[in-house]
């Protein structure tokens, strides 16, 4: 019997060559969804995205400062979904749902503008606690003298964190203007995130959450950090009209409202072709709802 023989990788992918492989599971798009019409106005008025501080429950994680378990981390960013059009009822509608106002954009814009999936990972795997032991050791030795090594590690290791989500959990949403926890299957958001870079000087990269929770939300949520952001501009995540795929909204109401809306921005920000073009990517999600 001839033995077999191992497959053998004759040539490796560039990224400038993959522009003719098409996504055939996942979206060729990025969507970034939001509950309210207002936001979507902010957000095409200015072309750009501005991140805001999110939290992360890191209660899957055994991550010990100063002998004391870390629940939590908030995070600057701006968060997109790559879910095709046909897949994307749960992601926007339903009480565990973000909101059927959105825009979609290119990967292309993406990949551009240094957005990066989420790695999701096992709750009690091997690799989650080789993860858990090296980013415990860096956080103890904090105080202690550093090498140009420890750097090297602690900001890799940091980096990784920002990006990293369990796959399944609980999240905190405002649902009829209460607070409540949800279970969450975050795999099925396949999750990609923008995470703007701060000089210390400016504002925290990463805020872990204090013995007073309380206190640090009302810093956080309280909009006291996340709109000093705002006043960052290079931390926006800026777009063009030829960026853009889709523009999502609830019904034929909000269709007028955003097509007003985009009209009335000034012209040397849009010129009259390109708010011809932006309103021609407008979709009213009640007019596919039942076929999706």
């Amino acid at each position: 019997m001839e033995e077999e023989k191992p497959i053998v990788l004759d040539k490796v992918v560039k990224s400038s060559e993959l522009e003719e492989i098409k996504y055939k599971v996942s979206a060729n798009y990025l969507s970034n969804f939001m509950r309210k019409r207002e936001y979507l106005e902010d957000t095409i008025k200015r072309m750009a995205f501005i991140p805001r501080y999110c939290y992360e429950n890191l209660e899957y994680m055994n991550l010990l400062l100063y002998d004391e378990k870390i629940k939590g981390i908030f995070i600057p960013m701006v968060c997109f979904c790559d879910i095709p059009l046909h897949q994307i009822a749960y992601h926007a509608a339903g009480e565990k749902g973000y909101g059927k106002f959105g825009i979609a954009l290119t990967k292309e814009w993406g990949k551009k503008n240094d957005l990066q999936n989420i790695h999701y990972v096992n709750e009690g795997s091997k690799f989650l606690k080789q993860f858990e032991n090296t980013m415990n050791m860096i956080i103890q030795n904090l105080d202690q003298e550093k090498s140009k090594l420890f750097d090297t590690l602690s900001d890799s290791m940091l980096e990784h964190l920002q990006y990293m989500k369990p796959n399944y959990g609980t999240m905190k949403k405002e649902i009829d203007s209460q607070s409540k926890t949800i279970k969450k299957n975050f795999h099925d958001e396949r999750e990609w995130r923008y995470i703007p870079r701060f000089n210390k000087q400016d504002l925290p990269q990463i805020i872990i959450e204090p013995k007073d929770s309380k206190l640090l939300a009302q810093e956080v949520n309280g909009k006291k950090l996340t709109n000093a952001i705002s006043e960052i501009p290079s931390s926006f995540l800026n777009f063009s009209v030829t960026d853009v795929k889709y523009i999502f909204v609830e019904t034929d109401k909000d269709r007028r409202a955003i097509i007003d809306c985009i009209l009335g921005i000034d012209e040397p920000t849009l010129s009259k072709d390109e708010k011809l073009i932006l309103i021609s990517k407008i979709i009213v999600y009640s007019d596919f709802e039942e076929d999706i």
